[in-house]
């Protein structure tokens, strides 16, 4: 008699501690001449015992077999009621104390039905939730062989509960070698002989298992021991959650950082990204080669700790920006750690991946050439901008020079011409003054274009006859009017200032320009120089000067 729950039963009923109590028993029987009743009450015992001993195989079983195993039960309950009746035949010739210990066998066996039952009732509650988890749970012997599998192991390998373990009669039980990937195997071994040995409490442990269809199904295989025998394990079991999708996933992500870190590495530019503490958390292979490290001795370290100081001071400053304005922040430095120096433009840039979750991404670009022909550009600007500057000023300077011999020539020719002179003679120094006239023009447009350039041209301020400057300026020009047989007239009003503060100078010149292009572009007609004083204000008065022709006009 070995089973530990009869044991504890025929302790608790019998007083029978140990297998040699109970074979004292029967000893004693048969040496009160009760053979019989000893081999009635051993047989009964034995039964039992097969019978705990079948039901807890079977309480391991899958749920299917459970009618089956009903039937089995029954027919072990029909033996033991046929032995009862044939010990209750020969109640009569038992001692006094034989009777209560069939009796409470009697009860033993009535009880140990009863709390079948109830674990059978239970065993059928429990097959209906693993059948209804997505989970795998499995169980195996302590060969290895897989004894149980819900529905789940179908769904996601491929093969049928029975294939796998073995319940079709053309079929073995595969053990977990021909289960699992070939790679996997001796990580299974070692991590199974280590919970064998009570060195890892349980199973944790990523798999894969081969499908039906030849290819591989990723689980998390969590498991244990759950029935020792002293030393020995006897019964595994736990459950297998399909990964696969996370799996791949992963894989996909991975090959994506890869791609990704491909080409960070190929870009000619240096790209880096920090948290808000400053440490560097990513940098690419061209950021190696301008440090001169390596990415392990830059990754979680600031720029305090592998570069200079000014160096770390612009970079905290520029990075402390970014941080504040969200915005980005270029910045131009130029690194001397390098032969020859670069001049790198540095982009700065937060960005957010997720609330609460910012980066600060950074880029530089080499633009040392670019900043070389920049150099290079702005030196010649810069030449071309003194030149011109020297030019104007020449020109500026030699104002008086020009205009004093030209304003000569002009006088002695229109003194000449009033004079009397031949045909010839008058043609002549008309030419003179025409040329002379068209001469001054272009150079009054020079200087003043060059005193702009130059920055010197003055707009005086001085008093000066308005009435006697219009009036001057307009018999000027009327010789020119009369040789178009045009009339040159001007309407001035009574009630113009005689003397205001101005630049009379520049006043004449632009008087000049208008009533020399009415006269030029005017064919027959007039050409009127009309003044009107406008409403004064704030001790200014404000003067319009308008002249007017009948020429042809500027087509719209």
């Amino acid at each position: 008699m070995q089973h530990p729950l009869l044991l504890q039963q025929l302790r608790t009923t019998l007083g029978i501690t140990a297998d040699s109590a109970w074979q004292h028993k029967l000893n004693l029987l048969r040496a009160k001449g009760e053979g019989p009743v000893a081999d009635g009450l051993q047989m009964l015992v034995a039964v039992v015992e097969k019978t705990y001993q079948h039901l807890e195989r079977q309480l391991y079983a899958q749920s299917r077999r459970a009618d089956s195993l009903q039937e089995q039960l029954d027919d072990l309950h029909k033996d033991l009621q046929q032995t009862w009746r044939s010990l209750a035949d020969s109640d009569a010739k038992m001692p006094t104390e034989t009777p209560q210990l069939i009796a409470n066998i009697r009860q033993l066996m009535l009880q140990s039905e009863a709390e079948h039952g109830a674990l059978y009732a239970s065993e059928a509650r429990n097959r209906r939730l693993l059948e209804g988890l997505r989970e795998i749970v499995f169980q195996s012997n302590a060969r290895g062989h897989l004894t149980y599998l819900n529905p789940s192991w179908t769904d996601i390998t491929g093969f049928s509960v029975e294939e796998s373990t073995g319940q079709r009669d053309d079929l073995h039980n595969l053990p977990w070698q021909q289960q699992l990937h070939p790679d996997d195997w001796p990580l299974w071994q070692q991590h199974l002989k280590e919970h064998l040995k009570r060195q890892r409490p349980e199973l944790d442990i990523e798999l894969r298992f081969a499908t039906k269809s030849g290819g591989w199904r990723h689980a998390s295989l969590r498991g244990k021991v759950v029935l020792w025998r002293a030393r020995s394990a006897v019964r595994m079991a736990g459950m297998l959650l399909d990964v696969t999708a996370r799996k791949q996933a992963e894989e996909a992500a991975s090959q994506q950082r890869e791609l990704t870190e491909q080409i960070l590495n190929q870009l000619p530019i240096t790209i880096f990204l920090k948290d808000r503490e400053g440490r560097f958390l990513r940098v690419n292979r061209q950021f190696e080669m301008l440090s001169g490290l390596s990415r392990e001795n830059i990754v979680g370290k600031t720029v305090a700790e592998f570069s200079s100081a000014a160096w770390a001071e612009h970079s905290h400053n520029d990075d402390a920006l970014a941080w504040s304005t969200g915005e980005l922040v270029t910045s131009e430095r130029r690194f001397r750690h390098s032969e020859p120096p670069l001049d790198l433009q540095i982009n700065r840039i937060v960005i957010e991946i997720a609330p609460g979750q910012s980066y600060l991404l950074g880029f530089s670009i080499d633009i040392t050439e670019q900043r070389a022909v920049r150099d290079a550009l702005q030196q010649a600007l810069a030449n071309a901008q003194a030149a011109s500057q020297a030019k104007s000023e020449f020109l500026a300077n030699m104002s008086h020079e020009i205009r004093t011999p030209m304003n000569g020539i002009l006088g002695m020719t229109e003194l000449a011409l009033e004079t009397t002179l031949t045909r010839d003679q008058r043609e002549y120094m008309t030419m003179v003054k025409s040329s002379a006239d068209a001469l001054l023009v272009i150079i009054n447009d020079i200087l003043d274009f060059s005193k702009i350039e130059a920055g010197k041209l003055d707009i005086a301020e001085e008093p000066f006859d308005l009435k006697k400057l219009v009036t001057e300026t307009a018999k000027s020009m009327s010789l020119r009017a009369h040789e178009k047989e045009l009339e040159l007239r001007c309407d001035i009003p009574l009630n113009l200032p005689s003397h205001v503060r101005g630049d009379p100078g520049r006043l004449r010149q632009v008087l000049v320009n208008l009533l020399g292009n009415a006269i030029k572009f005017t064919t027959r007609g007039e050409v009127v120089l009309t003044l009107k004083v406008l409403a004064a204000n704030e001790g200014r008065q404000e003067i319009e000067f308008a002249v007017t022709d009948s020429g042809i006009g500027i087509p719209r």
